[in-house]
């Protein structure tokens, strides 16, 4: 049996906080009332050119821990109703209690579809990715160390490098299924080249450092921010160099047992509609800061966030937990699995 890497764990949790710091300056709107100029506006710009690659980063792990185990079905479908709940639910809660009083019958209803509306981008990818991995895996999983080297370039090239001049195969600077899913395949052919195995971690260190130098000094000399982009190799590149990183630690088991599983509920929290609306310019007021202060109030603010997030997402699994919808979500894929079978019976 494969033992359980908790360093990943632990990223899972560092990546999510990283998250919670790149809405805290976008949405938050501490970036657009920062002075162009200003030494602010340097130093925001360089903390979210720290945290851009916290996505990048955590749709790799999937595929850096791919084990080509039968692929669980009711998992999908147990997503689904961790995403319902801070889609629907919680919206629904919010409009009750009074704080949500543009969101009307419509808006939902837009909110009980979360995968057909795109409330949630990223889950709406990983759908995708979901029940593409069966097939991926299958080439993945076999590739010997030279053709997972290969490939790596390969993508990294047609993506990352031909992306970020002109998107030519439409991974919408990488708010896309198409881009999750090549994340996935570089994460699992990483593992599989044994990418960086022989690198120290101060080398590796550096180069994420470089990498995150030059989309900031890019930005800050010519006003582009295209390096500083999901799809971007100054992104992408320090975002595998994190999952290495991590897969070489050794944390407490217990501390990241415990919260790991939390993480992506700190994401669906932030991403609920009425907290993304009630984000939006409400740390303005930082940028007015002088620059130490106002970094550090952003960080605690992104902090606030997190544990925000971790304790709403702690009620919830103990409430799915009580529902039992783990075993609900087990029979609804189990009844669709027989409903398929007969269709492929009916086509033959």
């Amino acid at each position: 049996m494969k033992e359980r890497n908790y360093g990943i764990d632990l990223l899972r949790l560092v990546l999510m906080y990283m998250v919670c710091l790149l809405h805290t300056l976008g949405q938050g709107g501490i970036l657009d009332a920062a002075v162009p100029g200003s030494a602010s506006f340097g130093i925001y710009w360089l903390l979210e050119t720290f945290a851009y690659s916290s996505v990048d980063s955590f749709a790799m792990i999937s595929g850096y821990t791919a084990s080509g185990k039968p692929q669980r079905y009711g998992r999908i479908v147990e997503l689904w109703f961790q995403v319902f709940f801070y889609s629907f639910v919680l919206t629904a809660v919010f409009t009750l209690a009074g704080l949500n009083p543009d969101r009307g019958p419509r808006g939902l209803i837009h909110s009980a579809l979360p995968v057909i509306t795109g409330e949630y981008w990223y889950f709406t990818a990983y759908v995708a990715l979901f029940f593409a991995m069966p097939l991926l895996d299958r080439f993945l999983l076999s590739a010997d160390e030279v053709t997972a080297r290969r490939s790596l370039i390969v993508i990294g090239i047609l993506y990352s490098g031909f992306g970020v001049l002109t998107d030519p195969f439409q991974s919408m600077g990488g708010y896309s299924a198409i881009w999750i899913i090549v994340l996935y395949c570089a994460g699992a052919l990483a593992r599989r080249a044994r990418l960086f195995e022989s690198r120290r971690g101060i080398t590796l260190i550096v180069v994420w450092a470089l990498c995150m130098l030059i989309g900031w000094s890019v930005k800050m000399t010519t006003g582009i921010g295209r390096l500083i982009n999901y799809v971007s190799p100054t992104v992408a590149l320090p975002a595998i160099i994190m999952v290495v990183l991590f897969a070489r630690l050794k944390p407490n088991p217990k501390f990241v047992q415990a919260l790991s599983p939390l993480a992506f509920g700190v994401y669906l929290f932030q991403l609920n509609p009425v907290v993304w609306a009630q984000l939006l310019g409400a740390f303005a007021f930082v940028a007015a800061m002088p620059p130490l202060t106002g970094v550090l109030c952003a960080l605690g603010l992104a902090l606030g966030i997190f544990l925000a997030g971790l304790a709403v997402e702690f009620l919830r699994s103990h409430l799915a937990k009580l529902l039992h919808i783990s075993r609900l979500s087990q029979l609804i894929a189990d009844k669709a699995s027989r409903g398929v079978d007969k269709l492929l019976f009916l086509l033959k």
